[in-house]
């Protein structure tokens, strides 16, 4: 019983607070009210009113901070339960109620399913493995990469359309090859992406940027020193990529030095812009908008965030879920409390970096994300595949169809970015 009532007040603790703040008011109000009042008879019935208002502001007040102390103590301090599977996740999840899409690779083909375990769908069939793949900013098409080649889908039509390819006798001999770095443009009507090839004597790296409305592609040349993914700008209209540099601090106020290089589409000559002296050696792009440097950061493949320790992922309605210094897996449904709802087992990983041996090995659970609508989140385990969480009540679920890598679905349309 008591457990329960904890529980109430972990998932409603900042609506509790607000309705004790507003009983204490009335009742502090009352008594101003029966104070202010010089009958006899009005303050005979105001006094039984007064001693009842304060008898129940001390139970209140007594049993309120047992409460929270007990609730602080089994989600702060009390070692809670390790996840289990298949003891802590039911086999299916027929009980969501959302009709989200998870994408995932099972080798050649690409797939979706719901995550209530229904409608599974082939989406694309290739003829090597998938790599890797990237919704359209607007969620209507969908780009494929293959082990050689890039592909351009329809998801309305299905329509296919070979982008670039990797010849066949190139990758069989010495020369080797990859197609990597593609990005979406915001205006969803371009794209980029890079070719690289390399041997044994040379590596080179060719840069292209198709344009749908015309099915046009150009070459752009490589941009050169680059430490930072491509980046589109808002308008669609120029490419940006980032160098680092380190700098001698017995000569320099800061330790580290970023070159910001412009490529437009309409010219694709590379333009120096600025550079921005930095304390820290990772990249300020948030210090590219106060030059009116407006970068586009939608462009994910995956909507899969990798689990931090410190750090936490938020819903559309404010909630956030994390992991704990102690591997607990934690909810804040609000603002202030947080409910920890398990501890993520950790896998020994037989290694001899150091860095797998940490703690006693991995976390089994290494990549988490919330599905749209903010309900639900789904946790990637590294032995079983998708599991479904419904963190509000502490549900789990195995998507048993969706078996494979690279899960990830289409998350937020372009302008509900842009208004962000």
């Amino acid at each position: 019983m008591l457990k329960t009532i904890a529980d109430f007040v972990s998932n409603n603790f900042d609506t509790i607070i607000l309705v004790y703040i507003s009983v204490l008011l009335l009742c502090i109000l009352g008594l101003l009210v029966s104070n202010a009042k010089n009958s006899q008879f009005i303050n005979r019935i105001t006094s039984g009113v007064s001693n009842f208002f304060v008898m129940l502001f001390v139970v209140g007040q007594i049993f309120l901070v047992l409460l929270i102390c007990y609730t602080v103590w089994s989600n702060y301090i009390q070692s809670i339960k390790e996840f289990r599977f298949p003891r802590d996740a039911l086999v299916h999840t027929q009980w969501v109620k959302s009709d989200s899409r998870i994408y995932f690779i099972n080798g050649t083909v690409l797939s979706s399913i719901q995550i209530n375990g229904n409608d599974l769908r082939e989406v694309f069939k290739a003829d090597e493995d998938i790599h890797e793949y990237h919704f359209s900013p607007n969620g209507q098409k969908i780009l494929v990469v293959t082990q050689k080649a890039l592909y351009l889908a329809d998801l309305n039509t299905k329509e296919k359309t070979l982008i670039a390819s990797l010849k066949d006798d190139e990758l069989d001999g010495e020369l080797s090859g990859v197609i990597n770095s593609v990005i979406w443009a915001p205006d969803n009507e371009k794209f980029c992406y890079e070719i690289t090839q390399w041997s044994s004597y040379f590596t080179q790296t060719d840069l292209y940027i198709y344009n749908l409305v015309d099915g046009s592609t150009q070459s752009a040349p490589r941009l050169p020193r680059r430490t930072s993914p491509l980046y589109w700008d808002i308008l669609s209209e120029n490419l940006y990529s980032l160098h680092r540099e380190a700098l001698d601090t017995s000569e320099n106020a800061y330790p580290f030095k970023i070159k910001v290089v412009r490529l437009p589409v309409s010219t694709l000559k590379p333009i120096f812009v600025v550079d921005i002296p930095f304390e820290l050696a990772k990249t300020p792009l948030e210090n590219l908008d106060l030059r009116d440097i407006n970068l586009f950061f939608y462009n994910k493949n995956l909507a899969f965030g990798r689990i931090a320790h410190e750090d936490s992922l938020e819903s559309e309605h404010g909630a956030k879920i994390g992991v704990d210094d102690k591997d607990n897996l934690y909810l804040i449904k609000n603002k202030w409390f947080r409910k920890r709802l398990f501890r993520i087992p950790r896998k020994e990983i037989i290694s001899d970096l150091s860095r797998h041996q940490y703690r006693g090995g991995e976390l089994v659970i290494d990549y988490m994300g919330w599905i749209p609508g903010g309900r639900y989140v789904i946790l990637e385990h590294r032995d079983y595949g998708i599991f479904v969480l419904e963190p509000f009540t502490g549900k789990v679920g195995v998507l048993s169809q969706a078996i494979g890598s690279g899960f990830g679905w289409y998350s937020k349309p372009l302008q509900d970015y842009l208004l962000n």
